[in-house]
């Protein structure tokens, strides 16, 4: 075989294994991508994003608009509204592996039922990954920052106090100095939305209160 011969078909075999890895790769980008439009497209024809910026500019109705939306509607989104949360924020692994759960689960919820077990796992882990504030925008409402316009003629996560329900009194709350930073007594109420818009259910809620209130029931104090 001459040298010329051999170095063909070396050059052959070389270009050859780039065609396989470009191949490979291709394929693999193929799949990530349908992996993100699995989560993304479920209503044919339906646009999400305009739909999740338009409920939140709708300062007037716009729970009334998403209350119209068909079921898959509603799991558009919201799941819009995660992969926008991934989108504009650094996660580590455990943070993105909570969010993706979340994905999961917003892609299948029966808007009408939930699963209420589900829905507090997967509420106790996304508070163990972010803050307070984080949580509640990932759990509690459309949003996902402070600068977004926020939805006032109703909420996804709403609480109304229980008429005649258990209250502590109103205590005093003061610093490590002495110091007086407000009225404070905890009170029952109920949920008018659980976290994707159905059922409702009592729980604890802390509210402020007056210092005649405070007076009133007897004048107590805490120190933080």
């Amino acid at each position: 075989m001459s040298t010329k011969t051999l170095k063909m078909k070396k050059i052959s075999l070389f270009l050859g294994m780039i065609a396989f890895i470009a191949f490979t790769t291709s394929c693999e980008t193929d799949t990530v991508e349908q992996d993100n439009q699995d989560f993304q497209i479920k209503s044919g024809g339906f646009n999400a994003e305009d739909t999740y910026y338009s409920i939140l500019d709708n300062t007037e109705s716009g729970m009334d608009q998403f209350d119209a939306l068909t079921n898959s509607q509603k799991q558009d989104v919201w799941v819009f509204k995660y992969i926008r949360f991934k989108t504009d924020n650094e996660l580590n692994g455990s943070q993105e592996e909570v969010v993706d759960d979340l994905l999961s689960y917003i892609s299948e919820v029966d808007f009408t039922e939930g699963n209420e077990t589900l829905e507090d796992e997967l509420e106790s882990d996304v508070r163990s990954e972010f803050s307070e504030e984080i949580a509640d925008y990932l759990l509690l409402t459309l949003e996902n920052k402070e600068d977004d316009v926020y939805v006032t003629n109703g909420c996804f996560w709403c609480w109304i106090e229980v008429p005649g329900g258990d209250q502590t009194p109103c205590t005093a709350l003061l610093n490590s100095e002495g110091d007086l930073v407000g009225y404070v007594q905890t009170v029952e109420a109920w949920r008018s939305r659980l976290w994707f818009g159905h059922g409702s259910r009592t729980f604890n809620v802390s509210r402020n209160c007056s210092s005649e209130d405070w007076f009133n029931d007897g004048a107590h104090v805490t120190r933080q």
